[in-house]
């Protein structure tokens, strides 16, 4: 199977599944879309874009550079399996925090290991809020009843149990092994639902930003997440222009919790 990407000359051999599995990929489709350049500025200007938010100090650096260029930028805090539950509140208080600071429309992702509080501010809200009250910010979306049957699925997600019961047969992979390519698959779907719910233009994530996340696996699962739903994805990778350092920089300044695993009960090293 040839995958092709939303960039008509950029074609990519062999199979999709392989090329988001595979741990020693050393982001060659990356570059080839992109070049050395951290996102195409081009399909950010003046666009309505939903971010897939894994964490406060990642997006820093991310929403400082895209805030200024897009029409509307809203970012969805969506991390499923992070463990255990005390740590994911951490990361969901310092988003929170993060948006509220920044002014920064946020939609916080389900979570599905244990049952957590609900807020609404000017800038926060749930999205078991927003797809019940039918509206956000003015843009129309469609009841989740009459959505075609895939999207709904997809936005229906797992339950934890679900979720860590794909995960576990890879449980003994290092990090950007399979087990990262199920996770992305999960995150980067359910934010390309959002995307097309909220009738935005395009979707994409700030993953790219950590060194010790593969830009190829994480574009390539969010390529093929908005390919089924048709949704754009914007290819990135953060780490170019120093995007780490300054989103280390940014999270010192603003007295934000830095967590030191990357989420699931395996990426703990215990």
């Amino acid at each position: 199977m040839i995958f092709e990407t939303a960039c008509p000359d950029r074609v990519f051999k062999g199979t999709i599944r392989d090329k988001i599995t595979a741990g020693s990929m050393r982001e060659e489709e990356t570059k080839r879309v992109l070049g050395n350049r951290a996102f195409p500025e081009e399909e950010i200007t003046g666009r309505k874009l939903v971010v897939h938010v894994c964490c406060a100090p990642d997006a820093t650096a991310v929403i400082e550079w895209l805030k200024p260029l897009a029409e509307k930028l809203v970012c969805y805090f969506y991390d499923p399996n992070i463990y255990p539950p005390e740590e994911y509140i951490k990361r969901l208080h310092e988003m929170r925090k993060l948006a509220e600071l920044w002014q920064v429309n946020m939609i916080e992702g389900r979570y599905f290991n244990a049952p957590m509080e609900t807020v609404q501010t000017d800038f926060v809200i749930s999205e078991e809020e927003l797809l019940s009250r039918g509206e956000f910010n003015a843009t129309p979306i469609a009841p989740v009843d009459e959505l075609e049957q895939a999207l709904r699925k997809m936005m229906e997600g797992g339950s934890y149990n679900e979720v860590i019961e794909k995960l576990k047969a890879y449980a003994g992979e290092p990090e950007g092994g399979k087990r990262c390519a199920v996770c992305f698959d999960l995150r980067l779907s359910r934010t390309a639902g959002l995307c097309k719910i909220l009738g935005f233009d395009a979707f994409l994530t700030t993953l790219t930003i950590s060194p010790k996340k593969n830009a190829d696996q994480v574009n390539l699962a969010g390529e093929m997440a908005g390919k089924r739903v048709g949704a754009k994805y914007i290819w990135t990778n953060f780490k170019r222009r120093e995007g780490f350092k300054r989103s280390v920089k940014l999270s010192k300044e603003l007295g934000l919790y830095r967590q030191e695993y990357c989420g699931c009960k395996w990426s703990t090293g215990k």
